[in-house]
């Protein structure tokens, strides 16, 4: 079993209820989810995105191949109305990032882990921060909580305020 470390995002219609169906989703294929971090707000990254973006980290335990755990990933957004546009970043009703897979560093033309830009984002080192600070990246040697405190990315992140917070789960 490996412990991968996944990020939620979107910015259009209802986010949070679509977070929701997407960690069923997770369920449904046959993936634990050993954590769900709290929700979060934050300012748009990226040139012609617009509005709020919410971002919730999940830990999953997953016993899938990186390249296949992807596709299942990739299939769960598409069946929730994600429309992928290579190479632009554009608002969507539901992202799925895989940021971590245990200490495994991984690229080639389908994937690259860990994610290349999350050093550069807040609204990805924050959650880290809520769940595992002391997670160190296997490329950069720095922990969750030094790399936010590098972090060129002053852009805003803060909890959201929900009647459906999940709350942290423990690991």
């Amino acid at each position: 079993m490996h412990k991968a470390y996944v990020l939620l995002g979107g910015n259009e219609g209802d986010v949070p209820a679509m977070f929701r169906r997407a960690v069923g989703l997770i369920q449904d294929a046959g993936i634990s989810v050993m954590a769900e971090g709290s929700l979060y707000q934050s300012a748009a990254w990226g040139d012609g995105v617009h509005g709020t973006f919410y971002n919730q980290l999940l830990i999953l335990g997953v016993s899938q191949e990186p390249h296949e755990l992807l596709a299942v990933l990739l299939d769960i957004e598409s069946g929730l109305g994600r429309k992928r546009q290579s190479g632009t970043i554009t608002n969507r009703t539901i992202d799925i990032d895989i940021l971590f897979i245990d200490n495994l560093v991984l690229s080639d033309s389908g994937i690259t882990i860990p994610h290349p830009r999350l050093h550069l984002r807040r609204f990805a080192l924050i959650p880290l921060c809520e769940l595992v600070p002391d997670l160190v990246h296997p490329v950069m040697g720095k922990t969750m909580a030094q790399l936010l405190q590098d972090t060129p990315d002053q852009l805003m992140v803060k909890k959201a305020k929900t009647e459906n917070q999940p709350g942290v789960s423990p690991i």
